[in-house]
């Protein structure tokens, strides 16, 4: 094996174990929050992430590792920069890792909160069609979209603040969307083997792109909408 396979064989590795740690942090401060009773329905996905981004930025974790996390970042382009767009035109990131020290890794997280919500006009219909698609289920998506622009750094994760409802109905929702538009090959599946067992971690490939799509669960009865349907 020569000198460039190994070296490519070592970046990779490196990245790999940067995201691990990342994706580490997310979930401990995940199960942080859960447990501390913070988060409600009406909770702002603003506020859950700064609720998120104070305990990872106190973690004895995130310090060993030299991570460092930054909430409500903007990835400025250097059109904005020379005053030839205004600031709203840079695309916010809800929370960016930095890491390691003397590296310029960076893995971003993008956010979503998702609330079941059935209107009365719609109970009829849920109990013939057990998928209704709400706002928040197509606004997802929409940052999904948003993360594969060049606007966005190449690594990082969409995360789904549900606040109410189940996580697979959730995962349903996301994947009868992607499916009326379309985009089949792009449907969420279980999560992928290596990374830390977090509630519930899925995948998703755009083209020669893999996403991860962690979602968060901080309904009070998760259980409140079965949906008796095998994981992917």
């Amino acid at each position: 094996m020569n000198e460039g396979v190994i070296n490519a064989i070592v970046a990779s590795s490196f990245i790999y174990e940067f995201e691990r740690r990342c994706i580490d942090l997310l979930s401990d401060a995940y199960e942080a929050v859960q447990v501390s009773n913070k988060i409600d329905t009406g909770s702002a996905e603003e506020y859950i992430s700064a609720v998120m981004f104070d305990y990872i930025d106190k973690s004895p974790q995130a310090v060993k590792w030299h991570i460092d996390i930054v909430p409500e970042y903007r990835k400025y382009k250097n059109e904005i920069l020379k005053g030839k767009k205004v600031k709203k035109a840079a695309p916010q990131i809800r929370l960016k890792f930095d890491g390691w020290a003397n590296t310029s890794l960076e893995y971003f997280v993008e956010t979503q909160n998702i609330v079941e919500f059935i209107p009365p006009e719609k109970k009829k219909a849920r109990q013939r069609n057990p998928i209704v698609i709400s706002d928040s289920h197509k606004q997802y998506l929409v940052k999904v979209s948003n993360c594969l622009l060049d606007k966005y750094p190449d690594r990082g994760c969409m995360v789904a603040y549900i606040l109410k409802g189940d996580t697979k109905y959730t995962v349903n929702c996301l994947n009868h969307c992607l499916c009326d538009c379309n985009r089949v090959s792009e449907i969420l599946k279980k999560r992928h083997a290596k990374l830390k067992d977090v509630e519930a971690c899925y995948i998703s490939f755009h083209n020669d792109r893999l996403m991860r799509h962690l979602m968060f669960n901080f309904s009070n009865n998760r259980t409140e909408t079965v949906i008796n349907q095998a994981d992917e």
